[in-house]
């Protein structure tokens, strides 16, 4: 299929009628169509992580070989950038679909996008791809608080520059049921009313060189420090999910058994610092659950919402997320990390429980994050359980 498209966008069907088209490819990039002198691009690409993943666990090791992830992906910008599109897909998912949205640049400080992508309201490391992780998995705190990250939705950036300086508020309005969020078929209507979120970025020395922005590691060795400062806070009218981020996962209701969903409510701040290869990622979240006095467990109105209860069907409580790390100019990565979560409820049944978590990542950039090879331990304490500690080794090829 890509050898047909080649000629018919590399070489025009008339010379004296239309412009000259351009193909290329790089690692990393993908495949390249640029269309009308530059004023339309349309690139196709991807990555692949295969893994080999041993887990240690009261004596016992059991071992997975998966491709992690398989990410395709479809994206470009038409009339000199001022739309914008993509859809991304893993196929190592049930749930294919990842991303899939159109945007318009209003001018040079705003855009308005419609679809489902990351939603800004979420802790920050929740908005970098996977491809651009520091460890191989996500840390303890955004297991614990997201999915994916992804909502269906109405989505806002602003860029302002103060001189040197940059304010980047983000917001959103979302089905508040995460992605994929009207269930198995259109019959499965939406759960709960919308979500509502919205996140402010300062970056009071400047923005990160080109190339080094969307992750944490400074594969750029920035030459000045540069540091982002960001808070957010969503609210979520009718969460029907653990941490508000999914579709029907349970039900409570009022006393006449009508639905009567919680609201729940989620605040972030997180920091990160870049400077001549050293890294630094900071992050810490908490959510409370609300609209809770006169719901019921069942519809017959027979057994009341009881203090404490709430934490068997949303995740709450509080978490912080710390990530060191430096990059050698010779390609060469190492990363630490420390999470730790405390439920608001110590209960067995909470869906969030006491956890702590230390880990260690050395990373080879053979081509920054398109080419690079993972070595990965971490070490999970929860509640009273014995611990276990989990290694990984993982290969990534952006394509």
């Amino acid at each position: 299929m890509i050898a047909l498209l080649i000629p018919w966008f590399g070489m025009p069907a008339h010379a004296e009628e239309l412009p000259e088209n351009e193909v290329s490819y790089k690692l990393g990039d993908g495949l390249r169509f640029t269309l009308d002198e530059g004023r339309h691009t349309f690139r196709i690409g991807g990555f692949v992580q295969p893994s080999w993943q041993p887990t240690f666990a009261d004596g016992d090791v059991e071992q997975i070989l998966v491709p992690k992830r398989t990410q395709f992906v479809v994206d470009g910008s038409l009339e000199d950038d001022r739309i914008l599109f993509e859809v991304l897909t893993d196929f190592s998912l049930q749930q294919p679909l990842l991303n899939a949205w159109v945007g318009v640049r209003v001018g040079r400080a705003l855009t308005v996008s419609a679809g489902q992508k990351p939603n800004p309201a979420n802790l920050r490391e929740m908005l970098f791809n996977e491809g651009y992780l520091s460890f191989p998995e996500r840390s303890l705190l955004s297991q614990a608080f997201s999915e994916t990250g992804r909502e269906f939705g109405l989505f806002a950036d602003v860029e302002i520059p103060l001189g040197n300086a940059l304010v980047r508020p983000s917001f959103a309005v979302t089905s508040g049921d995460g992605r994929n969020s009207f269930g198995v078929d259109s019959r499965d209507v939406d759960l709960g009313g919308f979500k509502y979120g919205g996140r402010l970025d300062l970056l009071p020395l400047g923005d990160f060189a080109e190339g080094n922005r969307g992750f944490v590691t400074d594969v750029a060795h920035e030459s000045r420090p540069r540091l982002a400062l960001g808070g957010a806070v969503s609210f979520n009218d009718g969460a029907s999910a653990p941490n508000g981020e999914g579709h029907g996962e349970f039900e409570l209701f009022d006393a006449d058994g009508n639905p009567q969903l919680p609201g729940y409510t989620k605040l972030n701040a997180d920091l990160v610092v870049k400077w001549q290869g050293l890294s630094l990622l900071g992050e810490y979240v908490n959510t409370t659950a609300s609209r809770l006095p006169g719901s019921f467990t069942d519809p017959v109105g027979g057994n009341p919402l009881v203090t404490g209860q709430i934490s068997e069907f949303l995740v709450l409580g509080s978490g912080i997320n710390a990530q060191v790390g430096y990059f050698f100019d010779f390609g060469l990565g190492i990363d630490l990390r420390y999470s730790t979560l405390l439920s608001e409820f110590d209960q067995e049944t909470s869906q969030l429980r006491d956890t702590t978590a230390t880990g260690a990542v050395i990373t080879a950039f053979v081509q920054d994050h398109d080419l690079k090879f993972q070595l990965a331990g971490s070490r999970v304490q929860a509640g009273d359980f014995d611990p276990f500690v989990v290694a990984e080794l993982l290969a990534h090829l952006r394509f």
